[in-house]
Formats: C-alpha cells, sequence, structure tokens
C-alpha cells in the first residue's frame, strides 16, 4: 500500500512539473515593451533635452512614457536607447516627436500606448517647458518604424 502511495506521488510529481514547464516556456514567448528602444536625435544646439523613457509610476523602469526630462549631459555617440533618448526642442515646437528605432509590428495598439503620468517641466532659461500628464497613442506613420507626437509648451 505505502509502495503504491509513493510511485502515485511520483507520477503525480513528473506530471505537475511537465505542466508547469510547459507554463513557464510559454512566458518566455511574452512580449515586453521594456525592451523597445528609440533612437536619438542629438542636433548639439542649446535646446537638447535628454528624456528618460520610461514610466514614472514604475519608478522609472518599465512601461513606454516619459519619467524625467533634463538637459542634455550626454557624451554618448548612441544612436538609440531606452534610459536617455536626447531630442532637441526650441521655443517655437509645439511638440516633440520620440521615434522607435525597431521594428514594433507585433505589439497591439494597447501595449504602444504612451503615458505620461504627471505634468513634467524643465527650466529652459529664458522660458519652461512643460508637458502635460496624459495617453498618447502609437503614430505608425512617424519615422521608418512609428512613434509618437507628444505636445509640449513652453511659458
Amino acid at each position: 500500500m505505502k509502495k503504491s502511495i509513493f510511485i502515485l506521488l511520483i507520477i503525480s510529481g513528473f506530471f505537475i512539473f511537465s505542466c508547469n514547464k510547459e507554463k513557464v516556456s510559454n512566458l518566455d514567448e511574452l512580449k515586453s515593451t521594456d525592451a523597445l528602444m528609440f533612437k536619438n536625435s542629438m542636433d548639439k544646439t542649446e535646446g537638447d533635452i535628454a528624456w528618460r523613457l520610461w514610466r514614472k509610476s514604475r519608478n522609472c523602469f518599465g512601461g513606454i512614457g516619459i519619467c524625467h526630462i533634463e538637459k542634455n549631459s550626454l557624451k554618448s555617440n548612441q544612436t538609440s536607447s531606452r534610459d536617455n533618448v536626447v531630442i532637441p526642442v526650441s521655443y517655437n515646437d509645439d511638440f516633440v516627436v520620440f521615434n522607435f528605432s525597431q521594428d514594433v509590428s507585433n505589439f497591439n495598439v494597447d501595449e504602444l500606448k504612451f503615458y505620461i503620468d504627471e505634468k513634467l517641466t524643465l527650466n529652459m532659461g529664458e522660458k519652461m517647458l512643460i508637458i502635460n500628464e496624459g495617453v498618447y497613442d502609437y503614430d505608425s506613420n512617424i519615422g521608418e518604424f512609428g512613434g509618437y507626437k507628444i505636445p509640449i509648451s513652453f511659458e
């Protein structure tokens, strides 16, 4: 009797292990937007801004959005990044454009929403750059792989 219970437990263990292994392999196939990269657009002008492209609500380490902005202090010639993307702005601009540096066609529209979780400001010298809180849709017509057109203003 003890032998048959032991054998039953071993068979059950193998069955549970094989089911768990299948679930793990399915997890490997999940798509993650956290690995997507954006193109830098550095003009070396006074208006170059370094944009940290993560979500503030995820402690700046996940999701698609703007976590933080600052005047460009990057010395890198890197053409694509996620942590800090350098894109110039001028006082005449009504929006800033973020371009993906890779194909994102395997993601659905909801996965590619761009979030600004709270109003962001940056002192640009003469004026204050303002980016309001909001959710923005992916636009496949921007750049080679699509991107976002985010409204900005100056006060």
